[in-house]
Parts: C-alpha cells; sequence; structure tokens
C-alpha cells in the first residue's frame, strides 16, 4: 500500500485525476485522504441505463465521447508521470 501511496503522490494534479489532499500514519493505521467525487464513473453509467428499446442509455453520443477523452487524458498523464494502472 505504501507503494501505492507513493505513486500517488508522483502523480501530481491533473483535471481527469482525483487528487490526493495528504496522509496521516499511526503505528495500527494509514489514513489517505483523496480529493471528494460527487459520484463515479460505475454508478454515473449504471444509472444512465434506458430500458427503452433501441437505446442503451440516456447519455448522447457527445458525453460519451467526453466521458472517454477524459479517461484517456487521465490516463495519458499517469503515463508520462511513469505511473503504471492496475485495475
Amino acid at each position: 500500500m505504501l507503494q501505492e501511496l507513493d505513486l500517488l503522490i508522483k502523480t501530481k494534479k491533473h483535471e481527469n485525476l482525483l487528487s490526493l489532499i495528504g496522509t496521516s500514519e499511526t503505528p495500527q493505521m494509514v489514513v489517505v485522504v483523496m480529493e471528494y467525487a460527487s459520484i463515479n464513473l460505475k454508478d454515473m453509467l449504471l444509472s444512465s441505463r434506458d430500458h427503452l428499446p433501441g437505446k442503451f442509455s440516456t447519455l448522447t453520443e457527445k458525453q460519451a465521447l467526453e466521458i472517454a477523452i477524459g479517461i484517456c487524458r487521465g490516463m495519458h498523464h499517469l503515463h508520462l508521470v511513469n505511473v503504471s494502472h492496475r485495475r
């Protein structure tokens, strides 16, 4: 976990990534404070499912592309700072 925390510190700030705010360590635990996200991608995509015939989602094509581009930009930033995303 400490190695992954070190990776978070290396990533620097980017608009398409949640930022590390800080950490606190005691002999029993390590507390990691991350930037708050009001909704995560998985929940947003699940809530956008549409059960109408011929439709998969309530998202427009433009919204779906903006999400994909944001993910690509975040992943590109991770690549530039030599962080491997494993999940």
